[in-house]
């Protein structure tokens, strides 16, 4: 889950769109679009809660707003751990290298909508 800003019209109109993407298949889940504000984040968090099968297997990776930190726990039910600021010695060292590539696998907890 994560937002991100943009103009309408002009860059005294500020418009939010808010998304939560499944990690494995990279489908877009849920997307609100509003205000930056509580509102926004609670129906990203709810629109999201309902799509997904399994909405405790989560990984929220975001920049620290404080309406995740008291909605997250209410909506899913488990808490929200705070982004954790590395410091640069804390870092691993990269080796040099090459990867094999990641297979692909197809998402299983996302529900389509009833309707």
């Amino acid at each position: 889950m994560d937002e991100r800003h943009g103009y309408v019209t002009s860059k005294k109109q500020q418009c939010w769109d808010a998304v939560s993407i499944d990690a494995a298949s990279k489908f877009i889940v849920h997307v609100a679009v509003g205000p930056r504000n509580t509102d926004l984040i609670e129906r990203l968090m709810q629109g999201s809660h309902r799509r997904l099968a399994h909405p405790q297997d989560l990984v929220l990776m975001t920049d620290g707003e404080a309406s995740y930190r008291t909605l997250f726990p209410v909506i899913f039910g488990v808490s929200y751990l705070p982004p954790v600021k590395a410091r640069w010695v804390d870092l691993p060292t990269p080796s040099i290298g090459f990867l094999e590539p990641l297979p692909t696998s197809k998402s299983s907890s996302i529900v389509r909508d009833k309707s």
